[in-house]
């Protein structure tokens, strides 16, 4: 799409189950991860640790599809 906060926007809102990106800046996911937060979605970096804004490697996803998927797309990204 083009823009990391309206597809975090969509992941909250339901309309996408999973988002990723890498080198992002701050403000490009900043607003939209917290969205997606509040909203329920599991928001991690790629390497599957616990979001750190300052980094712009995102994995952004229903708590359905981590569950389901979490490990593998972590185990690729960490390659």
């Amino acid at each position: 799409m083009g823009c990391a906060s309206l597809e975090l926007a969509y992941l909250a809102a339901g309309k996408i189950d999973s988002f990723y990106d890498a080198g992002l800046k701050q403000w490009d996911i900043a607003a939209g991860g917290c969205i997606a937060e509040h909203a329920g979605a599991t928001v991690k970096l790629l390497d599957g640790s616990d979001i750190d804004y300052r980094v712009g490697d995102i994995f952004a996803t229903t708590p359905q599809f981590a569950e389901k998927y979490g490990k593998e797309v972590f185990d690729v990204f960490a390659k």
